[in-house]
């Protein structure tokens, strides 16, 4: 080989090795790394949480410790998170803007389109009427708590067991709807946070107002000033369940001696047996005869006699026209779903299916009597005025 042939084998070696190196060099050179995003989620502050602090900063501004302190465990005006200009102004003078707040919480009801009939019925609850006059800051914050508790709740429930309530009874004769009251009274002692009945799948109208008569403090187990008059109190019980209640609480069978019923020659006056809560067959038949009159339901004292022995109870037309006929006098045994029974036909199935346990196999009755329900006591000489019917097979 020649030196000139040497010379170029030894160049095309050097650029071949070169070439290597570079390649070699791409392939196992380090690669900087991606670089990593770390995300830092911003602290937000959210209007609820600077409408509370508004809220409570206010609250703590007020001269009145003791009314901030019952604002703040009642949620008093924020219930729906929020506070309006009027809201403010009565926190700070809720003498001043007592009224005019309250009446605010009621129109919020009657301009929502599902819930009308709830701020109309609002405006007729007793504690309302008077709240509307002057000033109560209980009955502010109890509608407070029943309007938003409804208007926000979510759960398909509320107005089905709302329409519940405010169907008791005869809606277009009644003075106010009670179950509607009773829920006023159970927002006194309770918070729609805690515990919102219409929203309990299991909720009954006649369950929900015994346990609020019962046992809220509004009432006292029926001691409180709202239970001491007597057309205060007929006026609440206008239906037949309402009556059945008060009257199975509250009204006793009048004794003369154990086991010997009073016999008088007279029946007590509805009055008279609100006053002393206790009363024999008729006395007990003509007070809730006189309560489902006054009602405004068909409703009258009905005495069915046999050869030596009579029982009374009070027989009325429910609102359909149905016949039914409610018995107190059950509380002697205690069978609490005996009390009122039907519907029945007509005044004569009653008497011939009704009352087994009283007739006490005397044989099949003899007469029944209908008695309008008055306010007055009412001398048993003048019942053959009233005979009904008799049973011709007697």
């Amino acid at each position: 080989m020649s030196s000139q042939s040497k010379w170029k084998l030894v160049a095309v070696l050097i650029v071949a090795s070169a070439l290597l190196g570079a390649v070699g060099w791409q392939q196992f050179a380090l690669r900087p790394t991606p670089p990593t995003t770390t995300m830092i989620a911003p602290v937000v502050t959210t209007h609820a949480t600077e409408a509370t602090e508004k809220y409570l900063s206010l609250l703590r501004s007020l001269k009145d410790g003791k009314f901030a302190s019952y604002a703040e465990k009642h949620n008093l005006c924020f219930q729906d998170h929020k506070l309006t200009e009027l809201e403010v102004k009565f926190l700070s003078d809720s003498e001043r803007y007592g009224k005019n707040l309250l009446n605010s919480y009621i129109e919020e009801a009657e301009h929502s389109a599902a819930y009308t009939d709830l701020g109309i019925e609002l405006r007729k609850i007793p504690e309302v009427q008077s709240a509307l006059a002057r000033t109560d800051v209980t009955v502010v914050e109890s509608i407070e708590d029943i309007v938003h508790s409804i208007l926000l709740s979510k759960n398909p429930g509320v107005p089905k067991n709302l329409s519940l309530m405010l169907s008791e009874g005869i809606p277009e004769k009644r003075k106010h709807c009670v179950p509607l009251q009773a829920l006023e009274w159970f927002y006194v002692d309770k918070e729609p946070n805690d515990d919102n009945p219409l929203e309990a799948h299991t909720f009954e109208v006649r369950s929900f107002v015994e346990t609020i008569w019962r046992h809220s403090s509004t009432s006292d187990v029926y001691n409180s000033s709202r239970w001491k008059d007597f057309d205060e109190v007929v006026d609440r019980l206008n239906s037949p369940s309402l009556v059945r209640i008060y009257a199975w609480d509250n009204i006793g069978y009048a004794w003369q001696s154990p086991g010997v019923p009073e016999a008088r020659r007279f029946l007590q006056s509805p009055l008279e047996t609100f006053k002393r809560r206790l009363g024999n067959c008729g006395d007990q038949a003509r007070f809730i005869a006189y309560c489902l009159h006054r009602a405004h339901y068909n409703a009258n004292y009905c005495r069915v006699d046999w050869d030596s022995r009579a029982h009374a109870v009070c027989v009325y037309y429910d609102k359909n026209g149905l016949l039914y006929f409610l018995d107190n006098t059950y509380t002697i045994s205690g069978s609490k779903h005996m009390a009122l029974q039907g519907p029945f036909e007509s005044i004569k199935e009653i008497c011939e299916r009704y009352p087994v346990f009283y007739s006490q196999g005397e044989g099949v009755w003899k007469r029944c009597y209908l008695v309008p329900p008055t306010q007055d006591s009412f001398d048993l000489a003048q019942i053959n005025r009233y005979l009904y019917m008799t049973n011709p097979q007697a």
